[in-house]
Formats: C-alpha cells, structure tokens, sequence
C-alpha cells in the first residue's frame, strides 16, 4: 500500500513547505513536538499554490540547500533502493546519474516531467523548487538555508528558548551518507548544475564553483 508523505504542515502563526532533500523531514518532526497542534495538509507533492484560500496571508516557511549537494544528496538516498521507479535514473555513477537528470529523453518518471524540464532549460532542483515555492499569489515566504538552519528559524522567529533546546537535542532524519560535494564533482559536473539550477544559485547567494 502506497504512504502518503504530507508535504505541508500547517500552524497557527505559519506553515512550513517540505522541499524534498532539504531537511524537511527533521524540520517536520520538530514542528510536531513543539505545535502539536499542528496538521498535515495536501499530498507529497503539494506546494505554495496549494495552500487554502483562508490560509495565504501567514508566514510560509520553506527550506533549502547548495544545489552542487542536493543532487548529491538525492543521488546517495536513492542509488542502492530497488525501486522499480527510480532504477533507471539512479543505477549507475554518480556523473552518468547527472547526465541523466539534465540530458535524458525521458518523458515521466513518477512525479518528474522531463520534457517539461528540458523544454524550460532547467534542473530537477529547480523544477522541484517552483513547485514548492511559486504561486499566483504573492506569498509572505521565508526560505531557510539547511547551512542556517538553527538561526533561520530563530530568525523569523519562531522559537523560544526551550523550543530551542529541544532543536539543538533532536536526531537529524532521512539523512543520506556522502562527503563533501567536491569530492564527487568535475569541473563539467559543477557547469550543468550552476546552469540548469541558475535560479537557486542567484537568488540565494550560492557561491558558483564551475
């Protein structure tokens, strides 16, 4: 039987968006205990344009992370599963899975729409990052860096200082295992992400490495 993961938590002061890969997970469990009150709203892959009418004119609250180590991220989960899904995109080197991601003739694979990624010259990132983050409306939208992620909250703000502790004391979740992002890089690997996930890079103050 398919789980459905809820991608939006909605509280009394904000709502939190879960970017896939992006601490959302951890973000998630922590809102729980501290705003128990707190509900589940929409399907996996909800987004901002999502959000009921009666409920646009709070804060939302989203994550991030360096483009370069969310692919990475994402490869290092998801490369050793048997998902009869994913398997084509994954089963391989860590490059062969980006050229893949940038330059496949896919044209669906579960939730990712390749043509459409290909036809708008973006990254999955990118792809994945509007639908989480853009709308027809003008959201009050504060994007957290997962680098910031302690002070991000504090600073929009959100916690007290026993909130706070509780933070500093929790288990980091779904955590995939890699080093450094420049240890699995090329110089040609770094130019097809800042490319294709040029977006994320500007608007977020992301150093370019290519």
């Amino acid at each position: 039987m398919r789980i459905t993961r809820y991608i939006m938590i909605i509280c009394d002061k904000f709502i939190f968006i879960h970017l896939q890969k992006c601490a959302g997970t951890f973000v998630r469990e922590f809102l729980f205990k501290i705003f128990p009150n707190c509900k589940r709203y929409g399907s996996e892959h909800s987004g901002v344009r999502d959000i009921p009418e009666s409920q646009r004119d709070k804060l939302i609250i989203g994550t991030i992370r360096n483009p370069h180590d969310w692919y990475l991220s994402w490869y290092s989960k998801r490369k050793n599963e048997q998902d009869g899904l994913f398997k084509n995109l994954f089963a391989c080197e860590f490059k062969e899975f980006l050229r893949r991601c940038f330059f496949t003739e896919e044209r669906t694979l579960h939730d990712i729409e390749f043509h459409k990624i290909r036809e708008q010259g973006i990254g999955h990132y990118t792809y994945r990052y509007n639908r989480c983050y853009e709308a027809e409306f003008k959201p009050n939208l504060h994007i957290i860096k997962t680098e910031e992620l302690r002070e991000g909250l504090i600073g929009a703000p959100l916690l007290s200082e026993e909130q706070i502790k509780i933070f500093d004391n929790m288990e980091r979740l779904n955590s995939s295992t890699h080093g450094d992002y420049s240890d699995y890089y090329d110089q040609e690997m770094l130019k097809w992400v800042e490319e294709k996930d040029q977006l994320i890079f500007e608007r977020h103050g992301y150093e370019v490495d290519g």
